[in-house]
């Protein structure tokens, strides 16, 4: 039980290590999980709490990981540990994460709480790190059984009050109030076997650099769900990004996707994918809210659309009155380093995305 735990465990810091890579480099939602507490840092490392930690960190260990505490103590049924750090496989690119304060419940199945300072760093070569740092205020990693499903596990990682910037610079952090990651895992082996389900729900998430465009600095909420439709059997960076990057050109279909960010109120389904070169490319059907006021919001961002759009306006004003409605249903194409929007009238770029540099 407790290896099973630890995969998940591993299975949500890779995913969450790929949606950072994509947030610093571009500069149906899931039911709340429950609310992860701040726990107290010990200063030593007692034996007893020691050997509890290793039994812990024993099947991550085996996986290949690193997983080390500089302050262990025990109350009950509670380890405290004090700088938690948990390491991806011993190659490049490499992950590693970093929290100041964390608790192991083990009679939950070794439940992982942690809070305070927190870092994530990725290494592209030999002393070659890339570090962003800051602060969480929980980060709360919990499993549940299906009682109809001896097989059936869901793994759930919750984050509260997170900020976190390039270390050594001086730029604002990214925040991001709450978020939560589902994994609900339904048998077969490996770290995530075909077939699980994935949703990923952020709420209240700030990206400084985006600040200057047409949609501003706060994503109000975003939600996506996929199935994983072929199996991830490690937890380094190179797979994450080979389960993206296809040699067969095919796509990670999204079962659903909703994002409301400014002005762009979308929900709908699709597939996203990198080429080997690691361009993104996909495909988005979705109903777009208030797409007029979309359009507003670009042309005061960019002097170079009002004169291209007037096509483009007239002819979703028709669109919206046939429907009778201020929603329409468009399809958003993902290439040549952009997002594109299919409207009426002509192509409209929404904006960057993030090409992600592949293993080397």
């Amino acid at each position: 039980m407790n290896r099973l735990f630890a995969a998940l465990l591993a299975a949500a810091l890779v995913a969450l290590a790929g949606f950072a890579i994509v947030v610093f480099t571009a500069s149906g939602p899931p039911a709340p999980g429950p609310e992860p507490a701040a726990p107290a840092a010990p200063v030593a490392i007692a034996p007893g709490a020691a050997a509890r930690f290793d039994a812990w960190a024993a099947p991550l260990r085996a996986d290949g990981l690193t997983v080390t505490a500089e302050g262990m103590a025990e109350a009950g049924d509670t380890v405290t540990l004090a700088n938690l750090a948990i390491a991806g496989p011993d190659e490049t690119p490499g992950w590693r994460w970093t929290a100041e304060r964390a608790a192991l419940y083990d009679k939950e199945l070794f439940h992982l709480q942690a809070a305070g300072a927190t870092a994530f760093t990725v290494t592209t070569a030999a002393g070659a790190d890339t570090v962003w740092s800051g602060r969480a205020d929980a980060i709360g990693v919990a499993m549940t059984r299906d009682p109809r499903d001896a097989l059936g596990r869901t793994i759930i990682l919750r984050v509260n009050g997170l900020a976190l910037a390039p270390a050594g610079t001086d730029a604002a952090p990214m925040t991001l109030a709450d978020g939560q990651l589902r994994i609900l895992r339904q048998g077969g082996t490996g770290l995530l076997a075909a077939g699980t389900d994935i949703a990923l729900r952020l709420t209240d998430l700030t990206v400084p650099p985006a600040a200057g465009t047409a949609y501003g600095s706060r994503v109000k909420s975003f939600t996506a769900q996929l199935l994983v439709d072929r199996p991830v059997t490690r937890y380094s960076l190179r797979d994450a990004f080979d389960y993206l990057a296809r040699r067969d050109q095919t796509l990670v279909e999204l079962g659903a996707v909703a994002l409301d960010w400014g002005t762009l109120h979308a929900i709908g389904k699709g597939a996203f994918g990198l080429s080997l070169a690691g361009a993104p490319r996909g495909r988005f059907e979705v109903t777009l809210r208030d797409p007029l006021g979309l359009l507003d919001a670009l042309a005061a961002a960019s002097a170079a659309l009002p004169a291209t759009l007037a096509d483009t306006y007239a002819a979703l004003l028709l669109a919206l009155g046939a429907a009778g409605g201020d929603s329409l249903p468009l399809a958003v194409a993902v290439t040549g380093g952009a997002f594109v929007l299919a409207a009426p009238g002509g192509d409209i770029a929404l904006g960057p995305a993030p090409s992600v540099p592949p293993p080397q």
